[in-house]
């Protein structure tokens, strides 16, 4: 009895890990809530736009400041971006070229009002891994389109030809009949 249960667990939790995905990414900087969302869904060595949820409890943050700084540990590669507010309240996007495969930190700082620091300002990291982009696959490349040949004469030759070959048979066949 014991074994299936494990085994069932072991599926759920195998398949739990397989379906995450860096997508979306929650935490708590300082009293807000936020929820990253990258796009592409996989963190890419390119242009990645990040999209910050901001909520004070249940309400979002609106005119507040959210700056997105980006660091690569290993090689020591800082970029720091400001963030626009997006078309919803309490959306913050940003764009962030991250310029290496690998490990990067994403610190996402948190104000309630641009350039001063108030009670539950807050920061918080996220730890996500770029990847290099599969290559586009070109287009197959395609002949030009050329007319199609004009093949009239050659069916009408072929059934001129098909005709004789049939009356020479016939011909030949009542020949042979008539001896």
């Amino acid at each position: 009895m014991k074994q299936p249960l494990i085994l069932l667990m072991i599926t759920l939790l195998i398949s739990t890990m397989c379906t995450a995905t860096y997508a979306d990414m929650t935490g708590k900087a300082g009293k807000y809530s936020i929820e990253l969302k990258n796009t592409p869904a996989q963190t890419v060595v390119g242009d990645n736009n990040f999209t910050i949820m901001v909520k004070d409890g249940e309400k979002p943050l609106v005119g507040g400041m959210v700056n997105i700084h980006a660091d690569m540990p290993a090689m020591s590669m800082p970029s720091d971006f400001t963030t626009t507010p997006g078309k919803i309240p309490g959306e913050y996007i940003g764009r962030t070229f991250l310029s290496m495969e690998g490990e990067w930190k994403i610190t996402i700082k948190v104000q309630q009002m641009d350039g001063m620091s108030m009670d539950g300002d807050g920061q918080f990291d996220f730890t996500v891994k770029a990847v290099k982009m599969k290559e586009a696959i070109p287009p197959p490349v395609s002949a030009p389109v050329q007319p199609a040949p004009n093949n009239t004469p050659y069916i009408v030759g072929g059934a001129i030809l098909l005709l004789i070959i049939v009356i020479i048979g016939f011909t030949l066949g009542k020949k042979g009949n008539n001896k």
